[in-house]
């Protein structure tokens, strides 16, 4: 008998249906005869219906119908059965919008999930902004989740700001990787990069924050007419604001977003007073022998013992080739590449 159905990617499977029917059942009506009593819906354990742009009312109609199925054990990749799970990964299965509504229902009713690991499953690819309010929503009531990784999942800016928004009276969230999206690719004043500043000035219990690879751009060298120009400008503002009074956060990866000297500057200034921030990875930028000297001017062993701490303890990661040839003895500190 059918254990397994997978549907996934056939946006012709909810479209087709709902238009063939003229009560507007459609998908969910379908689906609930297959599942009720017949003898595939009584054994079928796996189904994935992810990638078929089936909406959020759609799906809140039939996760139920598949929990209350004997046998189903996982819908779009979710052990949604099991609530006793304190760790899910559930990374690179293509969920989609349809399994993020899944997810997050999961994440709703599981009081004992600590960690979660959806990335790499384009979930905010959607047409619309329900998934990213959904998560919002589901974050700013959760009492348990300190993990969370949504890497890699296509979100925007727009996304970014709301999820930003959302975790500002966030309690328990410990750590987030947002790292691969596109949150300031279209953003030219970087509204996605003052909300998560805003974020950071409110919130107090966030340690770790991974927003690597996402597009910042920071080029003094470009016009400053250039919408790339004014987004690195932005950006730069807006975390060395927040990082002058947040006291919580101590990890801050933001590699690969060709930041230039600019940027960097303005970050390490924010570190004269800044005790709390340990490890800064801002490798693989478009960092040069300036930027590179902000930091040594910033995090000199005076620096660090006057705030009562060992330099050892300043753990940075920066591509300094521009400096090795100059100026190696003054950073002899930090971890480096390039």
């Amino acid at each position: 008998m059918l254990k397994t159905l997978d549907l996934s990617d056939n946006a012709w499977v909810y479209r087709g249906l709902d238009n063939l029917r003229p009560d507007g059942k459609g998908f969910a009506h379908e689906l609930a005869l297959g599942l009720s009593g017949q003898p595939t819906g009584a054994l079928l354990k796996n189904l994935n219906i992810s990638g078929n742009q089936i909406p959020r009312e759609t799906m809140n109609d039939i996760i139920p119908l598949c929990k209350d199925s004997p046998k189903m054990q996982v819908l779009c990749g979710v052990p949604f059965n099991n609530m006793s799970e304190t760790h899910l990964d559930v990374s690179g299965k293509h969920l989609d919008v349809e399994g993020a509504f899944v997810v997050i229902d999961y994440l709703q009713a599981n009081d004992h999930l600590t960690e979660l690991n959806a990335s790499n499953n384009d979930m905010f690819k959607s047409y619309d902004k329900c998934t990213i309010e959904a998560w919002t929503d589901v974050l700013t009531d959760n009492s348990t989740l300190t993990n969370l990784n949504l890497a890699n999942n296509k979100m925007v800016e727009s996304d970014a700001k709301t999820l930003a928004d959302g975790l500002s009276t966030n309690r328990v969230l410990t750590s987030l990787n947002i790292s691969g999206n596109d949150l300031f690719y279209d953003d030219p004043r970087n509204q996605a990069g003052k909300a998560l500043s805003d974020m950071l000035k409110k919130n107090k219990t966030l340690q770790y924050l991974d927003i690597s690879n996402c597009i910042i751009i920071e080029s003094a060298s470009l016009d400053t007419s250039n919408s790339d120009y004014a987004t690195g400008i932005y950006f730069a503002e807006a975390f060395a604001d927040c990082l002058l009074t947040n006291d919580t956060l101590t990890h801050l990866n933001i590699r690969a977003n060709r930041m230039d000297d600019a940027g960097a500057r303005a970050l390490a200034g924010c570190l004269r007073a800044n005790d709390a921030l340990t490890h800064l990875d801002i490798s693989d930028n478009h960092i040069q022998a300036e930027g590179a000297l902000a930091f040594a001017d910033v995090l000199t062993p005076q620096k660090v013992c006057e705030n009562g701490q060992l330099f050892e303890e300043r753990i940075l990661t920066v591509s300094y080739t521009h400096l090795r040839a100059h100026e190696t003895g003054r950073i002899g500190g930090w971890g480096g590449g390039g």
